[in-house]
């Protein structure tokens, strides 16, 4: 689904994605759709920060970091996008990313939510969102309790043991 918001930028800044425009299935259009593309990620620690990284290395126009922790002295060992200064500055996990996101990628747009993934707020931390990416790594979203909203969000989004049956 290619959303209709957003314009993508001109032709002369694609050369940053001509590697991965040559990879068969992707092309020119498809980078065209990467750039005007949302993804929602939720959790931003060792997964979820290299998740973020490498879809902003790959030009997905905006990308939603939800995760209401902040960073620690223990996460940096395996948690790419932060460094002693994020935790010296006590800053929460998703606006570090931000930050240093918008040094890899300026062209994305990083919108940082300091926040649970809960029943009450997937909706509105979710929406406009193509695809939703599950960063988390010791417990499942909090969505998984209503795989509805997500399933009608992006199904193909939901990891399996959260998807509905039937």
């Amino acid at each position: 689904m290619m959303p209709t918001s957003a314009a993508a930028p001109p032709l002369s800044s694609l050369q940053r994605y001509h590697r991965q425009m040559l990879l068969p299935g992707l092309g020119e259009e498809g980078q065209q759709r990467l750039l005007v593309s949302t993804a929602a990620i939720v959790g931003c620690g060792a997964l979820g920060s290299v998740l973020a990284d490498s879809l902003a290395r790959a030009g997905v126009g905006r990308l939603r970091l939800i995760d209401r922790d902040f960073v620690e002295l223990t996460n940096l060992q395996r948690q790419v996008l932060y460094d002693e200064a994020d935790v010296e500055q006590g800053m929460p996990k998703a606006e570090a990313a931000r930050r240093r996101l918008g040094q890899i990628n300026s062209d994305v747009e990083v919108v940082p939510l300091v926040e649970d993934l809960v029943p009450a707020n997937v909706d509105r931390l979710l929406a406009g969102s193509q695809v939703i990416v599950d960063g988390l790594t010791t417990s499942r979203p909090a969505c998984c309790s209503t795989t509805t909203r997500c399933a009608k969000a992006s199904p193909t989004s939901i990891p399996p043991p959260c998807r509905p049956t039937g």
